[in-house]
């Protein structure tokens, strides 16, 4: 393809010159070139991962630790947008893995990395006096005689761009907000002193100032109060063009049938909502992956029981700091707004269960999904057993607003669970052993016609491989799939003849029927 050029100077264009490397600017062609070009480079990063930056998959509820699941995992090493690249890796050797791969590129397509341009943000350095020079050295090879790349971290709290785009590590949105406020104060002053009519003013800002600051806060939430305070000077520029008083209601300026200035925190919400549409029905895979991966990211660590597309109510979230620095999370509070005031829900107990490992209801459940479990059972299985077993004020809570009152652990309706068949809780019966000391504890049997018997084992046994056991009778034949009642037995066929053991072996004088079983 042959191409020319010429140089526009004060005395006149130069004479045309062939152009042999590069492409142009604005030339229709030209992304697809870029394309062309790139392509080799991003194939081989994408291939050749190493220590690439993953984002795993929380755990599903009622997956149990010990259990060894796969988890899905999204692996993530570069964004690239045109000539706009950014690369990322959970370690410094991942870093300078890329790096060699892009100087090795450079080489053998005669193009050349501008490094001081280069920008490095990391979690890894927190306080601003250890950001001293990294150096990132690269694998030397036939394409690549450069030994080592040196760069500065930035601070956690400052931010950096990204497709036009700041970002800020610590989440912090000041420079995002100093942004629009400086953007906003040149523009009036500009405008002030132009001899524009109103109609013009309000034309300009609407048309080239709101994309501008719709750009640059596209994933960042302000308040109503901050948007207002953003566009102060606005306001007052558009009164002084149409000689209206200072003490107008600024509500006139923004009617549609009057000046029909745009407010700024209705565009922001009608730009985050149609983000969050497009984020969710994206016809990529990996968007679609990151999506969900980002709903289940806010579902568990901000303790939520359900998807957070079907929250109605993001009050009892809203003061927790994973919240406010999430956008979807945001974005989806946003879209739930009302000018109503909710009460808020106190979450200090929140703290003390997670501890425990208890994030779900489904946790502190039987299998059935129909009692909640007693808190010596939870306290025996949780994770930490801090502090003594005494009954905490959480679960004490917790049982007053799930269960029945009067009908001890059965849920409410509501909160029931839908049930399973018996085949798939049941399990089978483990072999008793002996247990050494004094020690009671409760054994299932089976009898002749193979049903379950329970009962209590005494403290003395009268003999070795054998135990007297207290009975019990149980209702578990009547409710094969609901939470098991026992009671005392008043006497039946099982009942042992007490004269045949001596007093001092066996002491059962104080219960209604007692039996014995091998072990």
């Amino acid at each position: 393809m042959s191409r020319s050029n010429r140089v526009i100077t004060a005395h006149g264009p130069t004479p045309p010159y062939r152009v042999k490397i590069g492409i142009d600017q604005g030339e229709v062609i030209s992304p697809l070139l870029w394309v062309i070009y790139l392509d080799p480079l991003l194939t081989t990063l994408r291939n050749e991962k190493k220590d690439s930056y993953c984002l795993v998959f929380p755990l599903a509820p009622y997956t149990a630790p010990s259990i060894s699941c796969s988890l899905d995992v999204l692996e993530i090493n570069n964004l690239v947008f045109m000539d706009d690249s950014t690369l990322i890796s959970s370690s410094k050797e991942g870093m300078e893995h890329m790096l060699s791969i892009t100087e090795e590129f450079y080489c053998l397509n005669n193009t050349s990395a501008n490094h001081n341009k280069y920008v490095l943000a990391t979690n890894a350095v927190a306080a601003s006096r250890d950001l001293s020079p990294i150096a990132f050295n690269l694998s030397i090879s036939s394409l690549n005689s450069m030994p080592n790349i040196i760069v500065t971290p930035i601070p956690m709290s400052s931010s950096f761009r990204f497709l036009g785009v700041w970002f800020n590590i610590n989440g912090s949105r000041n420079f995002i907000r100093q942004q629009l406020k400086r953007e906003c104060n040149s523009f009036s002053a500009t405008l002030r002193l132009a001899k524009l009519t109103v109609q013009q003013v309000v034309y300009l800002y609407n048309t080239v100032l709101i994309p501008k600051l719709d750009y640059r806060m596209q994933v960042t939430h302000l308040s109503e109060a901050k948007c207002s305070t953003i566009t102060s000077s606005i306001r007052a520029l558009v009164k002084h063009k149409a000689k209206l008083s200072c003490s107008v209601p600024n509500v006139m300026l923004y009617l549609t049938h009057a000046l029909g200035l745009i407010n700024l925190f209705s565009f922001q919400q009608q730009s985050h909502f149609t983000n969050l549409f497009l984020l969710a029905n994206s016809s990529s895979v990996f968007m679609k992956s990151l999506f969900n991966y980002r709903l289940r990211f806010i579902q568990f660590y901000c303790l939520i029981p359900i998807s957070p597309l079907m929250v109605l109510d993001w009050t009892c979230w809203s003061s927790l700091i994973i919240f406010k620095q999430d956008y979807i999370a945001n974005t989806l509070a946003l879209l739930l707004s009302t000018p109503f005031r909710l009460s808020h829900t106190n979450l200090s107990q929140l703290n003390k269960t997670s501890k425990r490992g208890l994030f779900y209801l489904s946790q502190l459940l039987t299998p059935q999904g129909t009692h909640l479990l007693s808190w010596s059972v939870i306290y025996a299985n949780s994770v930490q057993k801090r502090g003594n077993a005494r009954l905490p004020n959480w679960y004490k809570n917790l049982s007053a607003n799930v269960t029945i009152p009067d009908k001890p652990g059965l849920l409410k309706d509501r909160f029931m669970i839908e049930q399973r068949p018996v085949s798939l809780i049941a399990k089978e019966l483990a072999p008793c052993i002996p247990p050494s000391g004094y020690k009671k504890n409760w054994i299932v049997t089976m009898n002749d016609d193979g049903l379950p018997s329970f009962g209590k084992q005494i403290q003395i046994q009268p003999k070795r491989s054998t135990c007297t056991i207290v009975h019990w009778t149980s209702d578990c034949l009547s409710r094969p799939s609901d939470f098991i009642t026992l009671r005392p037995c008043p006497g039946c066929d099982l009942n042992i003849n007490k004269s045949s053991y001596s007093k001092k072996s066996v002491a059962t004088g104080s219960v209604s029927c007692s039996y014995s079983a091998s072990l």
